[in-house]
């Protein structure tokens, strides 16, 4: 039988999104695990077949959502947040050691070499570790890095959260921790507070609306907006609202690389950014920060 023969394992966050779409849709946990499992056979997210197909998506859509402005920006999310969801899945597959040998290709192609030296040492510190505690967890090791960079319980803003997957195992580890997700409010934000709620986490929803294009953001000691800035109008306003409200010595997590220009790239030049992050912040590891004080 062809569903006998599918992969059939599947990861925490796969099964609390099929619990989701299951209490969502009123269908039962094992019909929806049927669907997802044939779905993910058939499309292989996180490869290039699934790629080609939300590129061919994207251009099909495009007479109806070309983000040429902030509205049609969030219009465009929520049509999209469906195909993009299992994406964001994907990002928590485990990565084969081709696709880390080409990071560290491009790094030295774009002559990004303290980039290549923090990525290389995390990389044989996530092997050393995993060694030690059986734990293949990237997201949950991003985690504790950016925790021990702080003195006080964690107050996390993770800006255009998507899954939140860094937040969620903050929340893991220190249950006193209070995490704000800032996102369009779309499927994906909906399954990641159900998902919060679900495992009895501490958080706090401020959505981007086209009336609060750029929220105000509270107090925190630890921001995490990585792959979001070149995905806004106005990068520099949201570096603004996050380091107003970052508290001296505080921690900030986040690609900010140059994109390529895309439907959804539509800052892909972030030079100025990162000469503003320069001047506010020490680099303290691959993508981290810390505020100076």
């Amino acid at each position: 039988m062809v569903y006998l023969a599918m992969e059939t394992k599947l990861s925490r966050l796969e099964q609390d999104f099929i619990e989701f779409i299951s209490h969502k849709r009123n269908r039962s946990y094992r019909e929806i695990e049927e669907v997802f499992l044939k779905m993910k056979n058939r499309f292989m997210y996180g490869g290039k077949k699934y790629a080609k197909f939300c590129g061919d998506f994207h251009a099909f859509y495009k007479i109806l959502y070309d983000n040429k402005d902030e509205c049609s920006l969030i219009e465009a999310n929520q049509f999209y947040s469906f195909l993009h969801m299992f994406q964001y899945l994907s990002y928590t597959y485990p990565k084969s050691t081709y696709k880390n040998i080409q990071e560290g290709i491009r790094y030295i192609k774009k002559r990004e070499f303290a980039s290549l030296y923090f990525y290389t040492k995390r990389k044989i510190m996530g092997r050393f570790r995993k060694v030690k505690s059986k734990s293949a967890s990237p997201h949950k090791r991003i985690a504790n890095l950016l925790v021990e960079g702080i003195d006080a319980s964690p107050t996390v803003v993770d800006y255009g959260s998507g899954l939140a997957y860094v937040s969620f195992e903050i929340a893991r580890i220190y249950n006193k921790a209070k995490i704000y997700l800032v996102d369009i409010d779309c499927l994906h934000l909906e399954f990641t507070v159900f998902r919060f709620k679900k495992y009895g986490f501490n958080i706090e929803v401020i959505k981007v609306t086209e009336d609060n294009m750029y929220p105000k953001l509270p107090e925190h000691n630890i921001c995490i907006a990585t792959e979001v800035m070149e995905h806004v109008f106005q990068p520099l306003t949201v570096y603004r609202n996050i380091n107003e409200s970052l508290d001296s010595g505080g921690i900030l997590y986040g690609n900010f690389a140059d994109h390529q220009e895309g439907m959804f790239h539509i800052s892909p030049d972030l030079r100025d950014l990162r000469e503003r992050i320069a001047q506010d912040f020490d680099q303290l590891d691959l993508l981290c920060y810390k505020r100076r004080k």
